[in-house]
């Protein structure tokens, strides 16, 4: 049923966003000039609005002219953006790797280099992820970026970082010295760049502390408008601050580094970095020797590498793969705007109505299912006792009667006058005699049917078990920690428990005769009794108990 009422939700909310793409923003957007097409695009993958921006990209994509300088650099800048989508977001690396590839040769053709160190810079970044082993594209396609790219600009600073931190992870960071030498002499001020060049020197020449303080100092000067970007550059430093704890010897500092890395990456779905980190976890736990929790991880990493590479998030490519045949879609949306409006307000209100009455009904079967779970465990729980207490009644040596008390004479004047000491007895013979007392009022309470009749009271126990009516007020006060009335509810219950399951002799008795047939005359009274000692009210547990016999 759980399964059933989010299927029917996902498939409203679905339906509803795709006929609104369908019907309205198609329609309008067709209309704008690329530029605000892109800029709108912007504006909404800030916002995580990431279907409305590959709608505008693709519309862009979709208005390839060979004749307008400017609209093809909007169509390469807007092929660049869907493949950086589906790179970063959808984690569709194949799909990223077709589009990010025509958008750089349709930029070598058009000798576009405004956007062509964009381009390759995401093909390494995207190369860095796509193969693990061979880092030759990605240095290949980092140096071409960091080739491309005007000097004192922010792509020069983007480019650079991703160079510095992937030639550290593929060990070729020799090789691109020059460009470092370069970047720092166009950058003779201090930026979260240069410190993550610096560190990456200290590294190199085993200045592991050093090297960290540097981090440290570039952590101090992230400096973005975008926020998603920010916390891609936070993320990357962090995990390369625990590399080098790690590397430092720094084992608690590094492992807490570790989590607050993976902290930062699931906060803001930056999936792909979770491989790195769990990759990380295994190695540290490796060479600490808890070969457990080093399985654990690299097993972790597998399976999440092998998931990122094979997601096909059907929703965004069937969205995507509608934009971007808009030329066909055209016919298809010619509907009034009123009608489009009243439609979309229709379906707006249908679904929300229908999503809080699905909710309203997942939270009745919830708590209802909830309280039967809750019953049917305290109604075994009651079962359990019983049987225990009627296992220990049986295995039980039986309680010897009462001797009989003999009165004694007082002593006369005739008896000789002496001096007669008297005797008090000691502390364990008294606690001996209060605790046969009480084994045998424990054997009346658990044989006798008197102590079913309504008027059983403290004297009727005295006539039955003999012996002084105080020692025996004062035996179940110590051993059984409570008075005779309280004491009795507890085996009056117990029995009425036993009766209730026994549908053969009692399956036709109301709870009213049940309590009576066990001395309770008071329903108000049997149901706070038997609620406090079994949890259930007796409906309850008798509904279970017909239940289980059915």
């Amino acid at each position: 049923m759980q399964r059933l009422l989010l299927i029917i939700s996902m498939a409203l909310c679905l339906g509803l966003n795709v006929l609104q793409a369908r019907i309205t923003y198609p329609h309008q957007w067709q209309q704008l000039p690329s530029h605000q097409l892109l800029d709108k695009a912007q504006s909404y993958s800030q916002a995580d609005h990431l279907d409305s921006a590959m709608l505008c990209y693709s519309i862009v994509a979709s208005r390839l002219s060979k004749d307008n300088k400017n609209e093809k650099h909007n169509y390469i800048k807007a092929l660049y953006s869907i493949g950086t989508i589906y790179f970063l977001h959808y984690y569709n690396y194949q799909k990223a790797a077709d589009v990010l590839l025509l958008a750089k040769k349709e930029a070598e053709t058009a000798n576009d280099s405004v956007i062509l160190p964009f381009i390759y810079n995401s093909l390494g970044a995207l190369y860095s992820q796509f193969d693990q082993k061979d880092y030759s594209q990605t240095k290949h396609y980092l140096k071409l970026s960091y080739r491309y790219t005007a000097p004192n600009t922010f792509s020069a600073d983007m480019t650079m970082f991703n160079l510095v931190l992937m030639s550290i992870k593929f060990g070729f960071y020799q090789e691109i010295t020059s460009e470092i030498e370069d970047y720092l002499r166009h950058h003779p001020e201090p930026n979260m760049v240069t410190y993550v060049c610096h560190s990456a020197d200290d590294e190199f020449h085993g200045k592991y502390d050093k090297a960290i303080s540097e981090i440290d100092l570039s952590l101090n000067h992230v400096e973005t408008e975008d926020k998603a970007l920010k916390y891609r550059f936070i993320g990357c430093l962090l995990f390369r601050r625990c590399q080098l704890l790690d590397k430092a010897g720094r084992d608690a500092e590094s492992l807490a580094e570790a989590r607050r890395y993976e902290q930062l990456v699931r906060e803001h779905g930056f999936m792909e970095g979770l491989p790195e980190i769990y990759w990380q976890y295994y190695k540290f736990y490796s060479s600490r020797g808890n070969q457990k929790m080093a399985h654990e991880n690299q097993l972790r990493y597998y399976i999440l590498t092998d998931s990122l590479n094979a997601i096909t998030n059907v929703t965004y490519i069937n969205k995507a793969s509608f934009v971007l045949d808009l030329q066909n879609a055209q016919a298809e949306v010619k509907i009034q705007a009123l009608k489009r409006e009243r439609l979309t307000q229709i379906l707006w209100i249908v679904t929300i109505a229908a999503i809080i009455f699905m909710v309203l009904m997942l939270m009745l079967w919830r708590r209802n299912k909830q309280l039967r779970e809750r019953n049917q465990a305290l109604y075994d729980q009651s079962l359990q006792q019983l049987a225990i207490i009627d296992e220990a009644r049986k295995s039980a040596p039986p309680v010897q009667a009462p001797m009989p008390v003999e009165e004694t004479k007082p002593e006369t004047d005739n008896e000789p006058n002496e001096i007669k000491a008297e005797i008090e007895p000691s502390l364990d013979v008294v606690d001996h005699a209060l605790e046969e007392v009480f084994q045998r009022v424990k054997a009346v309470l658990e044989s006798s049917p008197e102590i079913y009749n309504e008027d059983f009271s403290l004297s009727k126990l005295h006539v039955l078990i003999g012996g002084n009516i105080k020692n025996i007020s004062r035996a179940i006060g110590t051993y059984a920690h409570c008075d005779l009335k309280t004491l009795l509810s507890q085996y009056r219950i117990r029995e009425a428990c036993r009766r209730m399951n026994d549908v053969e002799h009692y399956g036709n008795y109301t709870i009213e005769a049940i309590a009576k047939s066990v001395g309770v005359t008071s329903r108000t009274s049997f149901v706070q009794n038997f609620k406090r000692q079994t949890g259930l009210t007796p409906s309850a547990y008798l509904k279970l108990a017909r239940n289980k016999q059915a």
